[in-house]
């Protein structure tokens, strides 16, 4: 410290002489210093060398600029910005009253005339900064100096200068621009597109306290307070002082509007409602007239243990960032950082899971990622610079933490496994004969996991057999259980009931083996998550939402929030919902965000050599050529579009299928319609029309007549393939134990390609159509998705995150001549 202040002094001796510190902030340190060219003392204000080492002077300057402009007599002017050798500064006047904050701290509260005779004036300032579309977005009793009576906003567009200028590197600083306490729900919310109405909320704030004593939120933790900011009602001014004036009351209460519409269109606006009893006057706050138990206060305490901005992103392509330590519950910061890949890695979206973990605690990220070839888990601690490969992970997917957070549970080759975060070799827990979506690790010793999300099983985390908890009712409906989670008590798991018109929650009780559920959403959902404090975490589209809920008695109230929008989320096979996040217990949210470049969602065109080329800027899932090659199909989040290569444009079909396939001649689309399976004239000029009243029918592959659709059904018992001839019934394919799907016609209709577990994992097997003949098994390490190529010579499939391509000969008899990838 005594170091970097020598620097400073000496970096500024030609212009300044810096005498002592007067104090620091989140953003900058506040030193005295006389300004020799003007012989005046002044106030240097210096940002904090991991700031200023991201913002870079030249872009920080030119925008510190527009501030500079400001004359007004309630704002603190700006007289000069520079960089000398580290360290970026700017000066203002320095003022030799006290903050209002000062003045708070031993007055606790104001004189209700003083209070508003503030307020008028920090009103004024704002409203002259606004018409020249400048925001201060950090308005505080810090930020506001009180001097012979006379208000002066201080960091006036300091804290724009600084997020224009740092852009997404922000994140590598851990700086929150705003203070809890204060900020308005938007900016709690991380909205960049913020107006005038949120330095209103603030100063709606700050007049609160100065009324009361108290921000209209408090907490312990800046999750607590930013819970409250977005979800709760403050307490009635005139219930804490009966002294403050019905008007200043319901003025207050408007500013603190939690829509920004429902707020005071200028600041002006406000200090004219707060100072005049007007003739038609704001309405009171419904709270200030009702018990304290009105349903809105119900809402207290949602999130509070949430860390809302607490959010980890998981980005591919993006330049490295550093990571500040995680704040401690004493600590009233605000988190956002980014875990960004390094180039060498790819995060792996898995086709039906999560791909991501968070430890209990908050301070440890597993995630799966792809490098060299190889696919593994990532451990990622918050207090580190880099992941490290957890040993034995290869081939892993859908990581938990134990409840310790000293071991990661993951599956692996048709097992469950378990591996300790200091690293060891993993260790096989159990079989599993099919892929798991989810699994979750008990305060007793117990993991859960569902197979493919059709039912419940449980065993020992030492190791045994699996026992399995549930099976679907499908008399009621019921196709799977999906995504256990252990409730905080340890005796009730939180699980996921799909059915064909949606999804329910469910609580299962561990001794009566029996479950109660409630409606959850119209589509089916991977993760539902409980929060200790009494809330549900779940995603919807691509946003996470939140509501309260009561486990005891499995009761949703509908009332709900949006915690966060703009993650990576999209419909797969089906029409599942799969949204990539975790959560910990105390809070900490992760999760992928929407606009991450992974495979799948931004189309390319892959040559043998490996070489990708983007076609268009199209994104999405399950993209289908037509047979001529000149149009796409595939699933923009849930809807289903045609692309035009050629003319660049689109239509919408369907707002809501999953599988689509083209007819041979190209005129109709077949896809999943939920619950039936449809078709329609791929021009969009048709109608949607049933093929086959079943639900859960997925379509897959036309024989080359168009006569025949092959598809695969799903059941509580499995998946099994099926044909459905447009003149006729269906008739099975496979119908066996095992899971079978994905069937796919060769070129001249003689053969079935298609996927089956019946070896303990997914591989790639050829079959006669007219079912004469043996089996042939194509893949030899695993295989999804086959594809026959137009000439029926090779065959296609999926490897993990490795395409691979078998050449095949159809004559006289199926056998494999090569495989390459």
């Amino acid at each position: 410290m005594v170091e970097a202040f020598d620097r400073l002094r000496a970096a500024l001796e030609s212009r300044y002489q810096i005498e002592h510190e007067l104090g620091a902030g989140g953003m900058a340190t506040v030193y005295l210093a006389r300004d020799l060219k003007h012989e005046r003392h002044v106030a240097v204000k210096v940002l904090r060398p991991e700031l200023a080492a991201v913002l870079g002077g030249e872009r920080f300057l030119r925008e510190i600029r527009v501030t500079a402009n400001l004359q007004h007599p309630h704002i603190l002017p700006l007289y000069d910005s520079g960089e000398a050798d580290t360290f970026l500064y700017y000066v203002m006047p320095y003022v030799e009253g006290e903050s209002l904050r000062d003045k708070l701290t031993r007055e606790k509260q104001l004189a209700i005339d003083e209070a508003l005779e503030i307020t008028k004036q920090v009103a004024s300032a704002l409203d002259f900064a606004h018409r020249h579309d400048v925001l201060h977005r950090d308005i505080k009793p810090e930020n506001i100096l009180v001097h012979e009576g006379q208000a002066l906003v201080a960091d006036f567009g300091i804290a724009l200068a600084v997020r224009a200028a740092g852009g997404t590197r922000l994140t590598e600083t851990g700086l929150s621009l705003g203070t809890p306490h204060y900020m308005s729900p938007e900016q709690a919310m991380g909205d960049r597109q913020l107006d005038a109405r949120s330095d209103i909320y603030s100063l709606g704030c700050v007049v609160y306290e100065m009324l009361v004593g108290d921000p209209p939120h408090t907490g312990s933790t800046a999750q607590a307070i930013l819970a409250k900011v977005v979800t709760d009602t403050p307490r009635p001014m005139t219930t804490l002082r009966d002294t403050v004036p019905v008007h200043v009351e319901a003025a207050v209460h408007k500013a603190l509007a939690k829509l920004p519409a429902d707020r005071f269109p200028a600041a002006s606006v406000f200090s004219e409602a707060l100072t005049h009893a007007v003739e038609h006057p704001v309405p009171l706050p419904a709270s200030a007239v009702e018990a304290p138990t009105t349903p809105i206060r119900r809402h207290k305490t949602l999130a509070t243990r949430l860390a809302w901005p607490v959010v980890g992103m998981l980005a591919i392509a993006v330049a490295a960032l550093s990571l500040t330590r995680w704040p401690t519950a004493s600590e009233n910061a605000v988190m956002r950082f980014a875990i960004t890949l390094p180039a060498e890695q790819q995060l792996v979206i898995g086709p039906v899971s999560n791909s991501l973990a968070i430890s209990p605690d908050g301070t440890q990220v597993v995630y799966q990622a792809e490098s060299g070839g190889v696919t593994r888990l990532y451990l990622r601690r918050v207090d580190q610079f880099e992941a490290e490969p957890l040993p034995g992970t290869e081939g892993g997917d859908t990581p938990f933490f134990s409840p310790d957070g000293g071991w990661v549970g993951f599956f692996s080759g048709g097992t469950l496994r378990k591996v300790l975060v200091e690293g060891s070799v993993p260790q096989v827990i159990c079989d599993v004969p099919t892929p798991s979506l989810s699994a979750s690790w008990g305060p007793d010793g117990t993991i859960l996991f569902d197979d493919n999300g059709l039912q419940l099983w449980r065993v020992p985390a030492t190791g045994g057999s699996p026992e399995r908890l549930t099976t679907p009712d499908t008399e009621a409906g019921e196709i799977g259980h999906q995504g256990p989670s252990f409730l905080p008590d340890g005796e009730g798991v939180l699980f996921t009931i799909w059915t064909s018109r949606g999804s329910r929650v469910a609580v299962l009780s561990l001794k009566t083996r029996e479950w109660r559920s409630v409606e959850l959403s119209d589509r089916p959902n991977i993760l539902a998550r409980y929060l200790p404090t009494g809330y549900l975490l779940y995603p919807e589209s691509d946003r996470i939402v939140m509501a309260p809920f009561d486990p005891r008695r499995v009761l949703l109230n509908e009332s709900r929030v949006s915690v966060l929008e703009g993650v990576y989320s999209h419909s797969f096979a089906d029409g599942w919902l799969i949204a990539n996040f975790a959560v910990s217990d105390n809070g900490a949210l992760v999760y992928v965000p929407g606009d991450t470049g992974t495979a799948g969602n931004k189309l390319v065109l892959v040559d043998r050599q490996g070489r990708a080329t983007p076609l268009s800027e199209m994104r999405g899932s399950f993209p289908r050529f037509s047979p001529d090659g000149k149009k796409v199909a595939l699933l923009d989040r849930f809807a289903l579009w045609v692309y035009d290569l050629e003319r660049g444009s689109r239509s919408r079909l369907a707002s809501s299928a999953t599988d689509p396939v083209w007819t041979p001649d190209g005129s109709r689309i077949a896809f999943g319609g939920e619950p039936d399976l449809v078709w329609t004239s791929a021009d969009g000029t048709g109608e949607i029309e049933p093929l086959l009243k079943r639900e859960r029918a997925f379509p897959h592959s036309w024989s080359p007549d168009g006569q025949v659709l092959a598809y695969y059904e799903l059941t509580p018992d499995g998946r099994d393939i099926w044909m459905l001839p447009l003149n006729g019934d269906p008739s099975p394919f496979l119908v066996t134990p095992a899971n079978e799907r994905s069937p796919a016609f060769s070129p001249d209709g003689r053969w079935i390609a298609y996927v089956s577990d019946e070896s303990g994992r997914d591989e790639v097997y050829v079959q006669p159509y007219a079912g004469l003949g043996g089996e042939w098994t194509i893949s030899t390490d695993g295989g999804r998705e086959p594809v026959w190529s137009r000439d029926g010579k090779e065959l296609f499939y999926r490897n993990g995150q490795q395409m691979m391509v078998v050449d095949v000969e159809l004559e006289p008899t199926l056998h494999e001549t090569a495989n390459t990838s």
